[in-house]
């Protein structure tokens, strides 16, 4: 099992991360690409899942940051509903 320790060494490459990413403007993938997977081969994942693991983590990163930002611009009435509906409509069509 993990102990306190891995968990309080793997809360602080997050920590360090989200603040080069949120300092320096350079994203997440600092966490992504350097810390995850040593982390997750660490609690036992396969190798051959963890690039999974990675992407799908990033991909939530993403959507969730994507959501409060819009939430947010909702809130201060800075939301731009027909250019988000035109965009929208037509990436569901090509996609």
């Amino acid at each position: 099992m993990l102990t306190n320790v891995l968990y309080f060494w793997i809360a602080l490459a997050g920590l360090g991360g989200g603040f080069l990413a949120g300092f320096l403007g350079i994203g997440g993938g600092i966490v992504y690409i350097l810390i995850l997977p040593i982390a997750l081969e660490y609690v036992g994942v396969p190798d051959s899942e963890i690039a999974q693991y990675v992407i799908a983590n990033s991909i939530f990163g993403t959507a969730a940051a994507a959501l409060f930002g819009s939430i947010t611009l909702i809130l201060h009435k800075d939301f731009y509903w027909r250019e988000v509906a035109l965009v929208s409509i037509s990436a569901i069509t090509t996609s």
